[in-house]
């Protein structure tokens, strides 16, 4: 009867920590979601974006020298539909794709095309020519095939960003807004403006409801480790009852809540790497899960080691 009891008590402790992964995941997912929207309506463009007119290697060495997260776009044809872009710091904002991967820093001269655009497919790897030049073209723009970004062109070239000439770039990122404003002052840029729908839901609406969400999360951990540490009490009495050392009760305890936690977050990893759409946001998504039976399993090894240690 009482390992029954033991039984329903942790089955109940596991779903109660299933369903916060799961609203952490959904809460990454809808996160990852609701900004690519946001990008792939707004041209690549967040609410940072400015529109600054100068010799683009001096932009790039004002970035650069204070290692600020942003990415820089230069035109490249009339209808803007051809950019260059280049990616500096460690951006953690990824570009809205249904195929293929993110630019990575090996990328030197790469390309990200809509499902519109001719490519050239040599041995299996599809290539975009642009002014003679063949760039391996690494991931599919848009969040799918009808996508507004359909007919653009992302170039990873540096070489594309004339030096000395004066040229208009587009400054993207929330630190490089403050370095541009700072370094080039208030007359030198122009702020490119935002569609009222991105403004509502992702200025306003969003951080809302991630702010609640990921507190409930916390609320949630805290109250499961709370409840495993309660559930233990009894057999752990009784293991100190029965000359068992106060160590080899803890690490007894740390060993079951630790399967407990690991195994509830399972059901959440695989949602993330079911519904995530980049590999990118599903690793920092499954980072976050653990993140969550780590704390877990702290917090409760400190309420057991409390109430072991306070035992006579």
């Amino acid at each position: 009867m009482a390992n029954l009891l033991n039984a329903q008590k942790t089955i109940r402790v596991a779903i109660l920590f299933l369903l916060f992964t799961v609203l952490s995941a959904s809460l990454n997912i809808y996160s990852e979601i609701q900004q690519g929207i946001t990008l792939e309506g707004n041209r690549l463009h967040s609410a940072h974006a400015l529109l600054i007119t100068d010799s683009s290697d001096q932009v790039l060495s004002s970035l650069t020298t204070e290692n600020v997260n942003a990415r820089v776009y230069r035109s490249l044809s009339p209808d803007g539909r051809i950019r260059a872009i280049l990616e500096l710091g460690n951006n953690s904002t990824f570009l809205p794709i249904h195929d293929g991967r993110q630019f990575s820093a090996n990328d030197v001269q790469a390309a990200m095309v809509g499902s519109d655009v001719p490519v050239q497919t040599v041995e299996g790897e599809s290539f975009y020519e642009y002014q003679g030049t063949q760039y391996l073209v690494v991931a599919t723009l848009g969040f799918g095939e009808r996508s507004l970004l359909s007919e653009d062109v992302l170039i990873r070239d540096r070489a594309l960003f004339s030096p000395g000439v004066l040229e208009t770039v587009v400054v993207d990122g929330a630190e490089a807004e403050s370095q541009i404003m700072r370094e080039f002052g208030e007359d030198a840029y122009a702020q490119l403006a935002s569609a009222t729908g991105r403004r509502t839901n992702i200025d306003y609406v969003s951080p809302i409801l991630l702010g609640f969400g990921w507190s409930l999360v916390s609320l949630g951990c805290v109250i499961a480790a709370l409840l495993m540490a309660r559930y233990t009490r009894p057999l752990d009495t009784v293991r100190h009852q029965l000359g068992h050392t106060r160590w080899w009760i803890l690490r007894s305890d740390l060993f079951k809540v630790t399967t407990i936690s690991l195994v509830s977050s399972a059901p959440a990893s695989i949602l993330v790497l079911m519904m995530a759409r980049a590999p990118e946001t599903a690793g920092v998504a499954i980072a976050a899960i653990l993140a969550q039976a780590i704390l877990i399993v702290v917090l409760s090894g400190i309420v057991i080691s409390y109430r072991i240690w306070s035992q006579r």
